[in-house]
């Protein structure tokens, strides 16, 4: 009964998010069009721009960053940090000033007398656009696939450390969600359905920006302690057939590298994530349920 009720909310919840989400554009829309930047404005902010555009920075303007893929860009003012491009001609004017470097990945360089850069220039230039757009494909692709192993082994590590110091305390909670699987997932799915659309809504307001960013750091912890009981029961099981040592640090350690193995797969990942997310999430907050039922019993006797 009290599953059903707690669906029942999450439900509500949902339908409540999704018409103010409808509503919400309206209103963000007037606040866009009463706030339009001015150019000075833009400038003072800084510059970023997407392939093609033509920059032009004049005379007495000054921005923060310069952050072009494509295009040109001419610059005759102040910029007060870096210029980075990709695959860009840049024309410093004899007024120019950049305070950091300048960062360049193939296009031209001008440099007229009097142009002043602080930090000198860093140029990579293999003589063709389209060779230079792979190395920074590539590039990025490798920094991503590097962060992603990093993440990862800070994750099994982190679930090996915190299974031997709360060994007897993560039992309990092992013990507690295995007869009970499916309302795990029936809540877990409701926490992520609730969790995205409060976070949709709070997005298309200006001032709900914070609370997104304060829902997603609740859900990151709830995920990850999840996680933690998740991949020590697993790691369990793996260890009985497998005849290993079952100690706390080893399931641990089991669990938590069978998933972030399969999760690595392409395609598949995507799908073993979303469904790692959904049961750290339930069993999260089906423990959270059953500890709060518990004091309020105890309060009532």
């Amino acid at each position: 009964m009290r599953h059903k009720s707690f669906i029942t909310l999450i439900i509500i919840i949902a339908l409540i998010s999704s018409l103010y989400s409808i509503a919400a554009p309206i209103d963000a829309k007037a606040d866009n069009d009463k706030r339009e930047p001015s150019a000075e404005q833009i400038y003072r902010d800084g510059i970023q721009r997407s392939h093609g555009d033509h920059i032009t920075v004049l005379k007495g303007q000054q921005v923060k960053d310069l952050f072009l893929f494509g295009g040109s860009a001419d610059i005759a003012g102040t910029v007060k940090n870096d210029v980075v491009t990709i695959n860009t001609d840049v024309t410093l004017r004899s007024t120019a000033t950049v305070n950091e470097k300048v960062v360049m990945l193939g296009g031209r360089l001008t440099q007229e007398d009097g142009a002043k850069i602080k930090e000198g220039i860093y140029r990579i230039d293999s003589g063709k656009d389209a060779i230079n757009s792979m190395f920074m494909g590539f590039a990025a692709f490798a920094g991503l696939e590097m962060a992603k192993l990093m993440a990862l082994i800070v994750l099994v590590l982190s679930a090996v450390i915190i299974n031997m110091l709360l060994a007897e305390h993560i039992q309990k909670v092992i013990d507690f969600i295995a007869p009970q699987k499916n309302a795990v997932i029936g809540i877990g799915i409701g926490t992520a359905i609730v969790w995205a659309a409060l976070s949709a809504a709070f997005i298309l307001a200006r001032w709900g920006i914070p609370l997104v960013a304060l829902l997603s750091s609740i859900a990151a912890i709830l995920s990850f302690i999840g996680f933690i009981i998740l991949s020590t029961a697993i790691g369990s099981k793996i260890n009985d057939r497998m005849n290993w040592p079952n100690a706390s640090w080893s399931t641990a350690l089991t669990g938590s590298l069978v998933i972030c193995i399969v999760a690595a797969i392409p395609i598949v990942g995507m799908l073993i994530i979303a469904v790692t997310l959904v049961l750290s999430l339930g069993i999260s907050v089906s423990y959270i349920f059953h500890l709060i039922n518990n004091r309020k019993r105890t309060l009532k006797a």
